[in-house]
Formats: structure tokens, sequence, C-alpha cells
């Protein structure tokens, strides 16, 4: 692919640095120019996209939430019944 010679190992590590960097360069200004055409030609006003985020996030939190706390509740009752079967070996 890359036909070039070095002439150093410092020399061929600067030029993917520097093309690393290049790539970041184009990614982001991608990226702008991306979020920029969407904001340009969404099909909703600012503040109703704003809710919209707002109403998908706190309905992901929650569900977060509640999958955190039935975890919990599996794991609390998994100890209990490991507590329950230790008292019962130590009798």
């Amino acid at each position: 692919m890359n036909q070039r010679v070095y002439y150093s190992q410092e020399a061929e590590q600067q030029a993917r640095r520097e093309q690393a960097l290049l790539m970041m360069l184009f990614l982001g200004i991608g990226a702008s120019v991306g979020a920029i055409l969407a904001l340009l030609f969404a099909p909703s006003s600012g503040s109703d996209t704003r809710q919209d985020i707002a109403s998908l996030v706190e309905d992901s939190m929650n569900q977060g939430r509640d999958a955190t706390n039935s975890a919990f509740q599996q794991i609390e009752a998994q100890i209990s019944d490991l507590y329950k079967k230790i008292e019962d070996r130590l009798k």
C-alpha cells in the first residue's frame, strides 16, 4: 500500500502520526459538516428536537435504573439464599 522508503524508524513513525492527525482532522470536519447539515434540514424545530432528545435520554435512564434495580434484587436474593445454605450447613 505505502511504497515509501523510510531511512529511520523515527521518520516512519512521524509520517504515520501525521497521517493519523490528518485523518482525525478530516473526520472532525466531516462530522461537523454533517451535524450542521442535519440541523439545517431537520424536519422539526430546535425546541421539539431538544424535547425529543430529553425524553429519549430520560426513558433510557429509567430503563437503565429498572434493569439495575432488578439485577440488585436478584443478587440480594442469591446472597440471602447463600447465607441460608451456609447457616443450614453449620447447624
